[in-house]
């Protein structure tokens, strides 16, 4: 499991699921209706045909603690992921701050990103947002790119009698991260140049396209809807309506629905 995919597991497991919980609902509101033999007999064949997955090995724990407690980064990192996502039924978020927090004081910049989350959010400890900032900017000083976007979030309007708005500080931190190629970064990045940010940047059509276009080419399709936009109105490129239809086709290809839209009003 990769760095960023831990970190989105570990916000998911340590708000209980808010982050990520999909909500299903049912595809027939109605009674279900039963289903016919023959699909019935199909089903029991291959419940009896199709031999079921093993379960997982359960995590050695005992290990991990004796490797943590010698130093090892990378096994108090996993004690921490396992306690705070529950594997096995370990979940102890407590216990991942404990963890966490040994690996972020050596300087792990995986753990001080986990344990800014767990300081920010009030997850196994009290919350803390003074402390929070503390361990993001720890780890973005490591090119955390995780830790540099939720510093930025935070000191973008900054937090009331706690920390203070610096939106200088906010754009910097985003631009190395789109610097890095976070493609979030790169759309926020684009939008600052877009529109401008007063007292911090300036309108510049060229830099918002040039950022635009890094997050589009990783298939972002609110980037390519914007790079529709900006040929549509000629702001910061030439005047392209030809241009500006075949992004926001791609755009809509994509899913974007502003971008199906403006496919919708150009056409008309």
């Amino acid at each position: 499991m990769n760095n960023r995919l831990i970190t989105t597991v570990v916000m998911c497991a340590v708000t209980g699921g808010v982050l990520c919980r999909a909500q299903e609902a049912p595809a027939n509101k109605g009674q279900q209706q039963p289903a016919s033999p023959a699909a019935a007999g199909i089903q029991s064949t291959m419940n009896a045909t199709v031999p079921k997955p093993s379960p997982p090995p359960k995590p050695d724990i005992e290990g991990l603690k004796k490797k943590a407690e010698a130093g090892d980064l990378v096994a108090a990192n996993q004690l921490g992921d396992l306690m705070a996502i529950g594997t096995a039924g370990y979940r102890n978020l407590a216990g991942a701050f404990k963890w966490y927090s040994k690996a972020a004081e050596a300087g792990d910049a995986r753990a001080q990103t986990k344990l800014a989350l767990m300081y920010e959010g009030g997850f196994g400890v009290a919350r803390d947002m003074k402390q929070a900032v503390s361990w993001y900017q720890k780890a973005a000083e490591q090119n955390g790119a995780d830790a540099m976007m939720q510093l930025a979030n935070i000191l973008e309007h900054g937090v009331p009698d706690e920390i203070p708005a610096d939106p200088a500080a906010a754009f910097k931190w985003r631009l190395k991260a789109a610097s890095l190629g976070m493609a979030t970064a790169q759309l926020l990045v684009a939008s600052a140049y877009a529109d401008g940010i007063e007292g911090v940047v300036q309108r510049d059509g060229t830099q918002a396209l040039k950022w635009y276009r890094a997050a589009a080419e990783k298939g972002d399709a609110d980037a390519i809807f914007m790079m529709g936009m900006m040929y549509e109105e000629g702001k910061g490129v030439p005047l392209n309506k030809t241009e500006a239809m075949k992004l926001y086709e791609e755009a809509a290809q994509k899913g974007s629905a502003a971008a199906r839209y403006a496919l919708r009003r150009m056409k008309q």
